[in-house]
């Protein structure tokens, strides 16, 4: 919605954002993963993302809920855009 327009138009870096189920696809000429929810990690998708060695940005709002050795950095880049968004330019600037 709008939070990632503003993301795209603040920092050039285009987002993707996919739904259903076709993990492959959803893979495709991706350089980062990046998964924000409330108490959810949908597990298949970051094992793809391993596999295919795509860096990895999860922020989980509620991180007790779920498997930390996934969560990115727990707690403030769940509520903090602006944390979330640094922590996504530097893992693209890693990547090239």
């Amino acid at each position: 919605g709008v939070a990632l327009e503003a993301f795209e138009w603040d920092t050039g870096v285009r987002v993707e954002v996919v739904e259903g189920d076709d993990v492959a696809a959803a893979f495709k000429g991706a350089d980062l993963y990046v998964s924000a929810s409330l108490a959810s990690i949908r597990y298949e998708w970051l094992e793809h993302a391993h596999r295919a060695e795509i860096p990895t940005v999860v922020a989980v709002q509620f991180p007790e809920m779920v498997d930390r050795q996934y969560i990115a950095a727990p707690g403030r880049i769940a509520h903090d855009t602006g944390l979330l968004a640094e922590r996504i330019l530097e893992c693209l600037e890693n990547r090239r």
